[in-house]
């Protein structure tokens, strides 16, 4: 669900944009909280969609998944079959 993901994480992270690079009077007190929020999100982004996939393929042990797919819709079309 990769598409999903990267439009929150976009969203949120240009959302607080304004935060982070606000000018004004007291601004100083919110470019921090903004830079910090910005870049948190970005981080968890490229945890959430980089890091912890390869992880767990790395743990999982890269798996053949075509040829599970296939034995699953094996198995699937043989049951259709006795369902009359």
């Amino acid at each position: 669900e990769f598409r999903p993901v990267l439009m929150v994480i976009l969203a949120s992270g240009i959302g607080m944009l304004p935060l982070a690079l606000g000018t004004g009077i007291g601004s100083e007190n919110r470019v921090g909280i903004g830079t910090a929020s910005v870049g948190g999100i970005f981080v968890a982004g490229l945890l959430t969609l980089i890091l912890i996939p390869v992880m767990y393929n790395l743990f999982t042990g890269w798996r053949k998944e075509p040829a599970r797919l296939d034995s699953m819709a094996k198995n699937l079309h043989e049951n259709d079959a006795h369902i009359d």
